[in-house]
Parts: structure tokens; sequence; C-alpha cells
């Protein structure tokens, strides 16, 4: 993806990760890139990558292989090709590294590449720790509006913090299935 965003279909949710290598400035004076004075400016990866060994590629493999010769037993050839073609993304989006992002946060708004969040867009946040860093989980007003997931450097969460305290509600929340099947599968 071109983008820092990457749409989780099964779980309708946008996850939104940066790792180790994050580069992150306080600014006072005004952002070139998105116009916002008094800012807090980071990059980081699109998601958190995982490394994986050369077993973690034939595992999903032959766990292919055993659900197509599922579907050929039981006849089933639109789930077989099915399974082909999960396969087949699952070891293309398995290798694939993250692409480097720019995220930006102010008193109005959270901007991310050149798509930006305001405030008042979003009706809580919850905080969990990371490896590295702490991961804030943003909830939109709507219902069918997506979560937002920003991994935040450990230098800066004291400015962020402080920052969307002030403007958003927190929220005490649980990691989804997906997330904790994402981190025990590590995809």
């Amino acid at each position: 993806m071109s983008i820092w965003l990457r749409v989780i279909i099964w779980s309708n949710c946008t996850t939104l990760m940066g790792v180790e290598g994050c580069e992150c400035t306080r600014k006072s004076t005004r952002c070139r890139m998105y116009g916002m004075s008094s800012a807090i400016h980071w990059k980081a990866p699109e998601y958190e990558y995982r490394e994986k060994g050369i077993s973690w590629y034939w595992i999903t493999m032959i766990v292919a292989v055993g659900f197509v010769a599922l579907a050929a037993w039981q006849r089933n050839f639109l789930f077989g090709t099915f399974v082909v073609i999960a396969e087949l993304l699952v070891l293309i989006w398995g290798h694939r590294e993250p692409n480097i992002i720019e995220f930006s946060a102010d008193e109005k708004e959270l901007a991310i590449n050149n798509t930006r969040y305001e405030w008042d867009e979003f009706s809580s946040f919850s905080v969990r720790e990371s490896e590295k860093d702490l991961v804030f989980t943003f909830r939109p007003r709507g219902r069918i509006r997506i979560v937002l997931h920003v991994r935040v450097p450990q230098r800066h969460i004291g400015d962020f913090n402080a920052l969307i305290n002030e403007k958003v509600v927190h929220a005490q929340e649980d990691r989804s299935l997906v997330e904790v099947l994402e981190e025990l599968l590590r995809f």
C-alpha cells in the first residue's frame, strides 16, 4: 500500500502502527507539511513488522495444502480456489516490509500523511503498551467509521498524552481477537 492506512477487512478497523526507528520532534514553529503550529511530529512504519523464519512459510503452505486436500475431497473447488488465493496473499503480505509515514498532532487535529482527523471526530481513546512504545486506539463517533491505532514512541508519549487528554475522553478497552491472533501468528 502506498499510504500508511492498512484496512483489516475482517475486523473493520484500520491499524496505524509504528515501531522502532520512529523519528519525532516537537516544534513550536509552523509545520510546513500540515500547516499546524506547536505540533508534535514523528515518523513510523505502516505496521509492526515481525520477522518470520523459513519454517513460518513452510507451515502456512502445509496448512494451505491440507485445506486444498479437504476441498478436493469434498469436491468444493470454489473453496479450494479461495484457499490458494488466500495462501498467495499470506505469503506476499507476510514478506512485505512496512512503508514509513509521517504523523503530526496539535491542538486541533491528528494528521497522518495527507489525511487529517479533528479531535472532535473521536468519541474516546484507549492506551495499551507495546514492546517499545504505546499504542493509542481512537474510536470514532459514528458506527461505520474506522478505528485508528496510532503507535507513539516513548520519548513523546508525555506530550502526546497531555495533548489528547484535553480533547478526547479516555476509556479502557481490551485488545480485539484479531489483534491477539495477529500477534500469535506473527503476521
